[in-house]
């Protein structure tokens, strides 16, 4: 969803929603997709676009566009690792671009608590690790209709179902009799059961 040339995913989608739920509910959709999955750096720790200022721009291109375009240093800042460190515990040194004060709070060592977004990738890629339908099953039924992405993952005659209500109106949710909650999002947070309705902005994985 990210890489070095684009601004960060929660910059970019899902403004109209918080923070934490737009970068969890981006980790759920990233997690249920066919292939390899790649989390570009501060992917999981939910950092948005950095603002730099002219005088500390590296990127030629933004330099040379200046003011008219974005530029690709506000993806490129360094990782946020310790809030208690010079420069967010990246170096010792003054690292290739300023570290924006709103990375503090998202750094490694302000999310370890269970309702952070880095606590909710590390479970969501748990998921993905242990459930080889997710890795490996192939994607059918893709279904995208009045704001809902719907599929399913199957291998081997085993089936996850996938859905996401990406609208503002809360649907019904159909789901086979016996299915079970493998991941679900919605707007407080990681889902602990199967909802019988999908609220709007939230996404399910269910094993049927």
């Amino acid at each position: 969803f990210s890489n070095h040339d684009v601004p960060r995913v929660a910059s970019r989608w899902g403004q109209q929603l918080s923070h934490r739920h737009r970068c969890e509910l981006a980790a759920l959709v990233l997690i249920s997709l066919r292939g390899n999955i790649f989390i570009y750096q501060g992917e999981e720790l939910g950092l948005t676009q950095a603002t730099i200022d002219f005088e500390h721009l590296q990127d030629p291109e933004a330099i040379s566009n200046w003011p008219h375009t974005l530029g690709r240093d506000g993806a490129r800042v360094p990782m946020p690792w310790n809030a208690d460190q010079p420069n967010n515990g990246f170096s010792d040194c003054s690292p290739w671009l300023p570290m924006p004060g709103e990375y503090q709070a998202l750094s490694v060592t302000n999310q370890q608590y269970e309702q952070s977004v880095l606590s909710s990738v590390r479970q969501l890629m748990h998921v993905r690790q242990h459930c080889e339908l997710l890795r490996q099953g192939n994607l059918s039924e893709l279904s995208t209709e009045n704001g809902v992405l719907s599929f399913h993952r199957t291998l081997n005659e085993q089936c996850v179902e996938v859905c996401f209500n990406f609208s503002a109106e809360t649907l019904p949710l159909v789901s086979g009799p016996n299915s079970r909650l493998l991941a679900g999002v919605d707007s407080a947070g990681l889902m602990s059961e199967l909802p019988k309705e999908l609220s709007p902005f939230s996404g399910v994985i269910a094993v049927r």
